[in-house]
Formats: C-alpha cells, structure tokens, sequence
C-alpha cells in the first residue's frame, strides 16, 4: 500500500472548503482516474471557433492607444482616462453576470442567449468605436471613446465569460483538457494572423497603396489611392472585423450544446457565490499572479518602444515586424502546441508546467533589455518568438487548470459556477490592466512623449525603457515564486473527480425514485 500526499483543497463536508494536505490512498500508487466524459475533437472546434468573435472584439483595444494618441492626437492622458473607465465599469459587472449567467434556465441554455446578444452588439460597437471626427474638440472625442470602449469592453468581457464557461464543460478529463485550451489558442492564433496586420494595414490604406510586383516575367502595379489617413483605414476595417464577429459568434451559439443546464436550481447570493470562489486556493493563486503579472507596464510601453527606439519612429516598419510577424510566428507555435499539449501535461502536470513557464518568462524579462536595440527589431522579434511558445504554455495551463477548480468547488458547494469562475477572474484581469493602463498613459506623458514628433529625444527614449523593463523583471520574478504554491495535481483532482462522480450517481438514483426533488447538485 503506498500513500500519496497531493497537496490542496480538502472537502470534509458540503459548503467548507479546507486548505491542508489530503492523503489519498491506493493500492498501486496512483489514484484511480474515474471514466471522464469528453466532447467529440469536433464539438471542441466549433466552441474553440467562437475565440475569432473574442479576438475582433479585443483586437481594438490592441490599436486604440496607437490609434488616438497618434491619429487623432488625443492627449495621452485622456486615453489614459478613457481606457481605465471601461475597465472598471465591466470588472465591476462581471461578477454580476457570471453569477447570473450560472443560474439563468432557458431552452436555449445558460451560455447560449448571453453570446447570442454580444455578439450582435460586438459587431455594432468595433465599427462604432471609430467614427468621432478629428475636428471635434478633445473633450468630446474623449467622451466619445470613454462611451464606446465601456460598451465594448463590457460586451467583450460578457461574450468572452459565456464563451470560457462553455467550455469548461467539454471535458472532465484533467489532460484532455488542456488540449481543449490548445485548439482554442490555434483559432486565436489563425485570427492573430490577420490581427497581426491590422493597424499596418490601415496605415497603408491612408498612405495609399502602390507595390511594382513582378512573377514570370509578368510585371505589373497593385495600387490603391489613399482613403484619406489611417483613421479612415481603421474604420474600413471595422466592418471586417464586425462581419468576423457575427460569423465566428455565432457558430457556438447555434453548434455547441450546453451539458448541465439544468444545475444551480436553488438560490445562492451573489455575496456569498464570490465570497466562496475567492476561497478555493488553487483559484486565489492564479489570481494572485495574474495581478502581479498585470503591474507590469511592458505590455503598454512596447509599441512605442518598438516604434520610437527600436525602429527610429518607422510605424511601417514595426507594425510589419512585431506585430504581422509576430502574428504568423505565434500561429506556427499553436499549430505546434495543439497535438503536445495533453502528452505535456500528462507528463509534466499543469503545477510544474506553470512553474516552467513562470521561469522562462523571468528569464526573458531578464535578457529583454539586452536585445531591444535601435535598427533591431527582427532580433527582437525572432527572441520573443523563441520565448513564446513557453508562454503560450503558461496560458494554456493557466486556462485549462479552471475547470478543475470548477470541480473541486462543485464538490464543496455543490454549484456549478464555471461563469462566476471566469467572470472573477476576468474582474480582477480588467482592474489591474485598467490600472496599469492608467499609470502608464501618465508616465508617458511626464516622461516628455510627445505624439506630435517623427522621433522622441534620447531622454524620453531612455525614461521610457527604464519603465518599461524593471517592473517587468519584479513581477516575473515574483510570479515565479509563486508557482511553486499552486496544489493542484492529477492524483488529486483523479480524487475530486471520483468523489463528484459518486455523488451524482446518488442524485441519479434518487431522482429515479418517485417524489423526490431536485436539488442543486442535480444533472
């Protein structure tokens, strides 16, 4: 007989969820694995193609700094002020709906009505986004975009809840799982593809197009006049981004079916759902590191970095290299990541597979500085393509480790709150993004940026590294060490999975029995 230590969450009984080391004994060593239920590989497409809605609707936050600071020559700070209100609103909102998309019954489901209406409303606000005049005064574009991007973010943030929670519920399986979270980063990453290209193609399209190509002795000119500024170039493109939306939105919508439709039938408080979730370890973890990770102001600075020092104030240029190559690169390292993702975490385990990635993330913030060089940016993009697909892991375990906490706060509260889960997570995704989207419009503008130059001054350049690479090396290494803190293991969850499946076997048969009611545990 050997007895296994997993570290984690222990249930003693319904509702009280414990934080110590539960002893888990088998005859072999191992736990059995109970039979898990997984979709068909062809059910996981069609919900993992609703990530091209998610990424047309995000993908304009990616261009709006660039755009309206650079474009429309809105004050940083204002887009700063802008940028940091949408957040806030939908962080605080989040909760709300995720809680009510848990305990919503309909004929149609519980995620299937909250994506049909985001999607619709997508499609109209990532064309609305772009429509204030560059006459207009500042203060009115401000509110204009302050309007918009709250609407937008919230019906973003909506859709992309509904859209997780669905997906929570392909599998029980502790490895498959991350192959489910592997196939939705390969539509993210075809979707990135053209995203990639998006803002440098509207710059094209205000520059006007005009390319000699030759092929077999063949010559000829493609040529498109200007449509009037890149500003004109991003709203023509929003309607390909809305069409997007609407076709990829749609597919889980009217092609995926929901499993426990008929859980949650008893009330449960807002309060008290939240106050639970933020009581599960393995989740108050990942959160904890997602708020690190996010005081980080890397993510801000490095379009300007990239375009001011790297490149010498060569939009074109970085936008062809970082961002289109970029895009291309990170779909070769999904299409790479789909068919090792379950063999990883079978041998790996998502605990260490985050520990890994967690360190080669810090190293990376490490050697940063070191390859950020003017007239470089091909470096730059072909080290970061070497270091991403450890991050593309690290996302991917992040993600698929979410239904397991799903389970193991089934087996304490008996609820189904896949919804809550990743509205909570996604609340506390938008505060601190908002937060450090606030603070680093600021520093941006004490730092001396100035939007209306071809080039910022060695000064500006400098400061501007300087903030951009030393909270980035805190907070990865912070991340880093708590990594290692997170519990939850196959032989573990091998456990949870066990108990949950004994436990609705019992509800099975007493539902068989005439009179008896449905309680929340119910499938």
């Amino acid at each position: 007989m050997v007895v296994l230590h997993a570290r984690g969450p222990k249930v003693s009984q319904p509702g009280k969820l414990m934080s110590h080391t539960p002893t888990i004994t088998t005859d072999s060593g191992v736990p059995p694995a109970p039979k898990s239920y997984s979709a068909s590989s062809w059910d996981m497409h069609k919900w993992a193609m609703g990530a091209g809605a998610n990424y047309w609707m995000y993908t304009q936050f990616a261009t709006i700094m660039l755009v309206y600071t650079t474009g429309f020559k809105l004050d940083p700070r204002l887009v700063g002020i802008a940028l940091f209100f949408p957040r806030l609103v939908d962080g605080l909102i989040d909760p709300i709906l995720g809680h009510l998309s848990d305990i919503t019954h309909t004929k149609w489901g519980r995620r299937r009505p909250f994506l049909f209406m985001t999607t619709i409303l997508g499609a109209f606000l990532v064309v609305a986004i772009w429509m204030p005049s560059t006459a207009w005064p500042q203060w009115m574009q401000c509110a204009w975009l302050t309007v918009g991007a709250t609407l937008l973010f919230s019906t973003w943030g909506t859709y992309t809840m509904a859209h997780q929670a669905l997906g929570y519920e392909l599998s029980d399986d502790y490895n498959d799982r991350s192959r489910v979270f592997a196939i939705l980063g390969v539509y993210a990453a075809i979707m990135s593809i053209g995203g990639g290209y998006y803002y440098w193609t509207a710059v094209q399209l205000g520059n006007g197009i005009h390319w000699p190509l030759k092929f077999a002795g063949w010559e000829w000119t493609l040529a498109i006049p200007s449509v009037g500024g890149e500003i004109n170039g991003i709203r023509i493109l929003s309607v390909f981004s809305a069409v997007m939306i609407l076709i990829c939105g749609f597919i889980p919508v009217f092609f995926c079916r929901e499993r426990f439709v008929n859980a949650n039938r008893t009330h449960v408080s807002l309060w008290q759902a939240c106050l639970t979730t933020l009581k599960c370890r393995p989740f108050a973890l990942i959160l904890l590191m997602q708020i690190i990770r996010g005081l980080g102001l890397y993510s801000a600075f490095a379009g300007y970095i990239g375009i001011y020092y790297v490149c010498g104030g060569n939009k074109s240029l970085f936008l062809a290299a970082q961002q289109g190559l970029g895009g291309i690169l990170g779909a070769v390292g999904a299409f790479t990541m789909w068919p090792l993702a379950k063999p990883l975490t079978r041998h790996i385990g998502k605990r260490w597979g985050i520990v890994l990635c967690s360190g080669i993330s810090f190293l990376y913030a490490i050697l940063l500085p070191f390859i950020t060089i003017p007239g470089r940016i091909y470096l730059l993009v072909f080290t970061g393509f070497a270091f991403m697909f450890p991050n593309m892991l690290a996302g991917m375990f992040g993600s698929s480790i979410m239904p397991d906490i799903c389970d193991i706060d089934e087996l304490s509260s008996g609820e189904r709150r896949e919804g809550l889960f990743a509205s909570v997570q996604s609340c506390i995704s938008k505060w601190e993004t908002s937060i450090a989207m606030l603070v680093s419009m600021w520093v941006l503008s004490l730092i001396g940026f100035d939007a209306d130059l071809p080039q910022q001054s060695p000064a500006v350049l400098t400061r501007m590294l300087w903030w951009a690479f030393t909270p980035l090396i805190i907070t990865t290494g912070v991340t880093f060490f708590i990594a290692f803190k997170i519990p939850v293991t196959e032989e573990f969850m091998n456990d949870v999975r066990a108990r949950l499946e004994k436990r609705r076997a019992e509800a099975a048969a007493k539902m068989a029995v005439p009179g008896t009611t449905r309680n929340s545990s119910d499938r």
